[in-house]
């Protein structure tokens, strides 16, 4: 350490600190952080600095919005009902699978008795929250699944008297269908949405004509033939 003033500091801290004077604490506490703030590589502080301002500003629109007053009245429920469960047993559930891969049973099963899938079945709060959540992070955090794939060049190698049938499997609300038809507003073509009953029937708004919200879940037979 090029400076060893802070340094200094902190062990006269230590050395005078009194667990019964608050005031000792602080000066502890003062001492700590300029010696971290030393040690630390230049592009961390600068990175830290970059994501301040929108850590406060998002602490202030959530506040305005009345966010922390949802997550305060909700009493921790998020917090009890699941992340404090699952990383009670996450010690026990690593040790007890060595190692973790694609067979083994997944830590949610493990930990709450049942799968992800059947507490959204029986928690009607739950699984609507989930459905809310996909379908606001694919507006706004996601990239289209056309912008990567070569859909145009797909489309213009097909024949034309072939019309195109997509299917989004687990498609939550439609988002991603959506904006394919947006994108898109003259293909003819099958657009099929499938998801769970509860789940298409919280669809928000109305959907392109081509879109068909159709009941389906992962664990049974794909019934339509000829899909993207």
């Amino acid at each position: 350490m090029a400076d060893k003033e802070p340094l200094a500091d902190l062990q006269q801290m230590i050395a005078t600190y009194n667990k019964d004077d608050p005031a000792s604490w602080t000066r502890l506490d003062d001492a700590m952080e300029k010696v971290r703030r030393v040690l630390e590589p230049p592009h961390v502080f600068a990175m830290k600095q970059r994501l301040h301002t929108m850590n406060n500003l998002c602490i202030v629109v959530a506040l305005e919005m009345g966010l922390l007053q949802t997550l305060a009245t909700n009493q921790g429920k998020s917090l009890n009902d699941m992340i404090y469960p699952l990383a009670s047993r996450m010690r026990q559930y690593l040790r007890q699978n060595k190692p973790v891969n694609s067979e083994t049973t997944p830590a949610y099963d493990f930990a709450m008795g049942e799968t992800v899938w059947q507490t959204l079945a029986k928690d009607i709060e739950w699984k609507t929250g989930f459905d809310n959540n996909m379908t606001a992070r694919n507006k706004t955090l996601s990239v289209p699944w056309h912008v990567k794939y070569p859909v145009k060049e797909k489309l213009a190698a097909r024949p034309v008297s072939t019309k195109p049938v997509i299917v989004d499997v687990g498609g939550n609300q439609g988002v991603d269908l959506q904006r394919f038809a947006d994108t898109f507003p003259d293909l003819e073509c099958r657009l099929i949405l499938q998801d769970l009953p509860e789940t298409l029937a919280g669809i928000p708004g109305k959907l392109d004509s081509r879109i068909k919200p159709t009941v389906y879940d992962f664990f049974t037979e794909q019934t339509v033939k000829g899909k993207s």
